[in-house]
């Protein structure tokens, strides 16, 4: 056989064998996309607006309302959460006046997330301190709660990669917070910023910012599942 011949077969066979290999990778991420969005998809995630009609929660110097800023946010969580294939229950905003500024009282609000068949719980706040140097989204968890630590982490990680990359903040567990502990789902707490941080507030009250929050925490939900389907994949 000609010196040509002997690597006109062989280039064939590199390059057989490289599509073959190229297929496979091909087929294995197409089936881990394909878990990953099956284990979202029926997933029920409960979002809880802080606070809320005559409760406004915090309240800034220039009369920023947290409950407010809550449910604005929530709304827009829920919109990405919903167009990733996720079911949404709200504990609040989902009335005649959709998105409207509606309170309730600490059980109402604990008989709707101990009732809800929800697989996560995530509560949408806003923060105020007396510093008002102070600034930067964190989440809170639930500390007993293996999987609640494991839901904030992600989307503490996702909150400064998305939102603030200056954010140096992490996670907090926490065991006095009913809102975490009412569900047997993980649970979660996101102090979204600071009204008492000048700055901050005015970003807060900017829709585009609250989208970018909502974007980040729904980031956050997805990779919590993601790396959930692939611990499964490789442990089954």
């Amino acid at each position: 056989m000609s010196t040509c011949k002997i690597i006109k077969y062989a280039t064939v066979a590199v390059l057989l064998t490289a599509f073959i290999v190229f297929s496979s990778l091909k087929i294995i991420n197409v089936t881990r996309s394909t878990q990953a969005a099956n284990e979202r998809n029926g997933k029920v995630i409960l979002i809880d607006p802080g606070h809320g009609g005559s409760d406004p929660g915090a309240v800034s110097t220039k009369g920023t309302k947290e409950s407010v800023l809550n449910m604005q946010v929530a709304l827009f969580l829920k919109e990405y959460l919903l167009e990733e294939g996720f079911e949404v229950i709200m504990t609040r905003g989902d009335g005649d006046v959709p998105g409207a500024d509606t309170g309730m009282t600490n059980d109402e609000r604990k008989h709707i997330i101990a009732s809800a068949e929800c697989d996560m719980v995530v509560s949408i706040h806003m923060n105020k301190f007396s510093d008002t140097s102070v600034h930067g989204a964190e989440t809170f968890y639930y500390e007993p709660s293996e999987e609640g630590r494991q839901l904030a982490e992600c989307i503490q990680i996702s909150l400064k990669n998305e939102l603030d990359s200056t954010n140096t903040r992490t996670i907090k567990g926490v065991t006095n917070l009913f809102v975490l502990k009412t569900s047997k789902a993980p649970s979660v707490l996101i102090e979204c910023g600071y009204i008492s941080n000048p700055t901050e507030e005015t970003k807060l009250n900017t829709p585009s910012y609250q989208r970018r929050i909502a974007f980040s925490v729904c980031c956050g939900i997805m990779s919590y599942y993601s790396k959930r389907s692939q611990l499964q994949s490789t442990t089954g």
